[in-house]
């Protein structure tokens, strides 16, 4: 099964994108404070976007800050009433693409897989550019993408742009300053906006 099943999910839909270690401050440190920070930063977002009535979350299955948003939306999946009906699409780029992870790193995302509804965007062995296909392919059909984006060059600068030019609703998390910016996009935001919704 792809997303999205229904034009509901469509509707309910956020896509996510975000660095990946090597251009993280904790690296692989899941303990580190900015690791801490950053995983709570992602959390008070998800949950926003929650009591919005955001309940489809996609994720690409990288390493770094996917793996994390993928682990804060199963959290409050676990947490949340059976009735908000939270679903976590995990969007495999291709067949192959974790043929040179660690065994500890398959395993989290074996973990994820397990609690998600999982599959590959191409139905074929790793290619070149399999990964912005991927992250297209959430931007098209999601309605909000939320990134862990700071202006470094990359696939997530590449995602974070692309979705600016389909007028998706992009919300940005600093992963230096943990400071969110939320960038207003489509009609419905400025009338949000005009009426005095912040949040």
């Amino acid at each position: 099964m792809e997303f999205p099943a229904t034009r509901d999910d469509f509707m309910r839909s956020v896509a996510f994108t975000g660095y990946r270690p090597k251009k993280l401050s904790f690296g692989d440190d899941m303990s580190h404070p900015d690791a801490i920070r950053l995983r709570a930063a992602l959390r008070t977002e998800y949950e926003k976007l929650l009591n919005r009535g955001f309940t489809q979350f996609l994720t690409g299955g990288a390493l770094g800050s996917d793996m994390m948003a993928a682990e804060v939306i199963l959290e409050l999946k676990e947490e949340y009433p059976r009735s908000t009906k939270i679903a976590h699409w995990l969007c495999m780029p291709c067949f192959d693409y974790t043929a040179k992870w660690s065994e500890g790193d398959k395993e989290r995302l074996r973990k994820i897989k397990e609690k998600s509804v999982a599959f590959y965007v191409s139905d074929r062995p790793y290619f070149k550019g399999c990964m912005q296909v991927r992250n297209r392919y959430m931007v098209n059909t999601s309605r909000v993408l939320l990134a862990v984006y700071d202006g470094q060059s990359g696939g997530t600068q590449s995602t974070v742009e692309y979705a600016k030019s389909k007028r998706r609703k992009v919300v940005v998390i600093d992963p230096k300053q943990f400071m969110r910016i939320e960038l207003i996009q489509s009609p419905e935001d400025i009338q949000l906006m005009l009426a005095g919704d912040d949040d």
